[in-house]
């Protein structure tokens, strides 16, 4: 995130998350070996006592690492090209309530993972429907509320190996932790699905190294699950949740 896109999305978002009473602190992982948050920034953060910037350097691959900074039982994840309202967080923070060891998100969010029943190989990932069932579903984690205790088991369970390999190919992180997500939950589905009337997620402008705007990226994808497949063939595919969260907007 270059230091315009880095202010842009401190002014219209994350002082608006500030104000937030649901929110305990925000936490901003600082990726970028080349830049540093501009002197703004750093002056907005130095004035505040409720956003501060996590010590530390991480990649991709360990982005769940920051939970040893994290005191709260939920935290909401957002990508630097995402945004919560105050009221959907609190939808989200309602219905973690309700499935604690899920990741919350919210309906656009859903993708469906496909089993090739000829070659067994998995086949990523539509956020549509085609015309059979999908065999398994995962949660986007650009915009989630995942309970901290699964962010934890994250860095205890996934090898340092695989770590490596999604720092370099920048992918598959968020299909990995459902997994896991789905692996640690009895009834081995990993996300929870909620439909807001009030809209509140906000999309802004993605960076030059999103993975949509890359070459392939939907193969890349499929080749993601086959990895994680590969890598832990006793882990089960994140089924098609059974449950779906409506959040009426009252006002």
């Amino acid at each position: 995130m270059g230091p315009s896109r880095a202010e842009n999305w401190l002014a219209k978002h994350v002082r608006l998350l500030e104000k937030c009473l649901v929110a305990h602190e925000i936490l901003i992982d600082w990726w970028s070996e080349k830049e540093s948050p501009s002197e703004a920034a750093q002056a907005y953060f130095r004035n505040t006592s409720k956003v501060r910037l996590a010590p530390g350097k991480r990649g991709l691959g360990d982005r769940y690492f920051v939970t040893e900074h994290i005191t709260t039982p939920f935290t909401v994840i957002v990508d630097d090209d995402k945004s919560f309202s105050c009221d959907l967080m609190h939808g989200l923070l309602l219905a973690a309530q309700r499935f604690p060891n899920k990741i919350i998100t919210v309906k656009k969010n859903n993708r469906h993972v496909y089993l090739c029943k000829d070659t067994q190989l998995l086949w990523y990932y539509r956020p549509e429907r085609y015309r059979i069932e999908p065999d398994g579903a995962i949660g986007l984690t650009s915009a989630a509320l995942v309970p901290t205790s699964l962010m934890k088991a994250y860095r205890t369970m996934i090898p340092p190996s695989v770590i490596a390999l999604i720092n370099r190919e920048l992918n598959c992180e968020d299909m990995l932790f459902n997994w896991l997500a789905a692996r640690l939950n009895p009834d081995n589905e990993s996300s929870v699905f909620l439909s807001y009337s009030g809209g509140g997620i906000f999309d802004g402008r993605m960076g030059g190294k999103a993975l949509c705007k890359r070459k392939n990226s939907v193969q890349r994808r499929s080749a993601c699950l086959n990895y994680i497949r590969a890598m832990f063939p006793y882990w089960p595919i994140p089924r098609v949740p059974s449950y779906h969260v409506v959040v009426e907007d009252k006002k």
